[in-house]
């Protein structure tokens, strides 16, 4: 059976936009996304595999503590979605190039892969432009980061189809979207929509692991938990979710040929006589030859021989790529730069805006814990059913007993990892991570706290107290 080959180049109204989008996917569904498995599925594996050891490590402070703890599996992470990410723009661009030179059905995997070989390294420095060009611009008060995300959104296509270099498919992209920007936005706001509600479905393992871990305190630092290998399972299940990228980048806006009709005047050619041309001939206003061009002087020949070569290196495709890797490599060296700066600046405060209060330091407190009594106050605060409140001092007894026992040196200066390196044994410690990580969320988590988690949270710190020897 013969499939109708989708015209791609053509433009359509918003909904037969949307629709042909999904058309495109349905018809080639198969193809496409075995396509996308086979060489981006590696990348997105390993990213899930790491996102679940951040994850795991992330609620259980004693794995937390400095840059090391944020760490090498956040980083892991972070490094194999860029891969994936790319490798998923290379084989979707390349697929698409294929289905508009040979038609649906006339290619496979194979080609699919030579031509995302020939075409990766071409995406990977586009993405590195693209990402310097609208991370400089958001920092301008965000809008015009925006504007310029949606308006080089065709950059990769644009580079690919036509064979240009950054700079000019840069200038192309503008033209393109000169006049359809806000129906390019609106196209790209809803199918980020769709793509982002069907990704959800893929994170919602994710969450409920999550959330149950952290409610129950089954969490383990021990790599070989249950807990570990959960948040394995549902990250890379959650990951899997960058197969939708093919929903966003399947289809784009690109300008339609203009079709002009034929002109059917007809032209009569008309010559002068020849006594009009002997006429002019003969006369001296129309005779210029006793006024001969002045001959170039020898350094007017070495100006206009260096104008020459200079035009002519401008003009090469060679000068034209060491320009642009010459502006690449600023670009990565800008961008790493500004990565630095940002873990120098608290990454997980950047990336989690509500962990900024995570470290805790007891200038915040302004009890005297060496003149409280705790049990009246837990007591006093369960009465009135203020559970936060009763939480609080439960932590704060923890840490009052810990330094009578010499476990830990109480300093106003330390923060609860400080704490957890001090303890020397092992069941103390991960007792009171899960504490200190209780503690932390019922405090400082935006939600009230009820009888029920008030209790869980009582028995852990009851655990920690008996431990300590209280």
């Amino acid at each position: 059976m013969e499939i109708n080959k989708i015209e791609l180049r053509k433009v359509r109204d918003f909904g037969a936009l949307i629709g042909i989008t999904f058309e495109f996917l349905r018809q080639n569904f198969k193809l496409l996304f075995k396509s996308c498995f086979y060489f981006a599925g590696p990348f997105i594996l390993l990213a899930g595999v790491f996102m679940g050891l951040y994850q795991s490590s992330a609620l259980n402070f004693r794995n937390m503590s400095g840059f090391q703890g944020l760490g090498i599996n956040f980083l892991a992470y972070m490094l194999f979605v860029i891969l994936a990410v790319i490798m998923l723009y290379a084989v979707i661009y390349s697929f698409i190039l294929l289905y508009e030179e040979r038609g649906p059905g006339n290619f496979n995997v194979n080609d699919v892969w030579q031509k995302t070989k020939s075409n990766y390294w071409k995406i990977f420095l586009t993405g590195i432009g693209y990402s310097f060009f609208v991370l400089i611009a958001t920092l301008f008060f965000i809008i015009p980061g925006i504007y310029l995300g949606i308006t080089l959104s065709l950059i990769f296509m644009v580079r690919l189809s036509e064979g240009i270099g950054f700079f000019a498919a840069f200038d192309r992209c503008l033209k393109l979207i000169s006049k359809n920007w806000w129906f390019t936005f609106g196209f790209i706001l809803v199918m980020g929509l769709i793509q982002g509600f069907i990704g959800f479905i893929f994170y919602i393992p994710n969450y409920i692991a999550m959330f149950a871990l952290t409610l129950s305190g089954l969490n383990n630092p021990n790599q070989n938990s249950p807990s570990h290998i959960i948040f394995i399972i549902t990250s890379i299940i959650s990951s899997f979710n960058f197969l939708l990228t093919a929903i966003s980048v399947a289809e784009r806006i690109v300008e339609q040929p203009k079709v002009f009709e034929p002109d059917t005047f007809k032209v009569e050619l008309r010559l002068p006589s020849q006594n009009i041309l002997d006429k002019y001939k003969n006369n001296k206003t129309f005779d210029y030859s006793p006024n001969p061009e002045t001959a170039e002087s020898f350094w007017d020949k070495i100006i206009n021989w260096i104008n020459r070569q200079l035009f002519g290196l401008q003009t090469s495709k060679a000068y034209a790529d060491t320009i642009d890797y010459l502006l690449y490599g600023l670009m990565i060296a800008a961008l790493i730069i500004i990565i630095i700066g940002l873990f120098k600046s608290e990454i997980r405060g950047f990336f989690y805006g509500a962990q900024k209060q995570q470290k805790i330091r007891f200038a915040e407190y302004q009890e005297d814990i060496n003149k409280i009594n705790f049990n009246d106050l837990i007591s006093q605060a369960v009465e009135n059913k203020e559970y936060k409140i009763a939480i609080r001092y439960l932590f704060l007894k923890s840490l009052k007993i810990l330094s009578d026992k010499n476990i830990i040196d109480l300093q106003i200066n330390k923060t609860n990892h400080d704490y957890i390196s001090e303890i020397k044994e092992n069941t103390i410690a991960d007792i009171f991570s899960q504490a200190a990580f209780n503690y932390e969320l019922a405090w400082y988590g935006n939600f009230p706290v009820n009888e029920g988690q008030y209790k869980s949270s009582a028995k852990i710190f009851d655990n920690l107290y008996n431990l300590a020897g209280e």
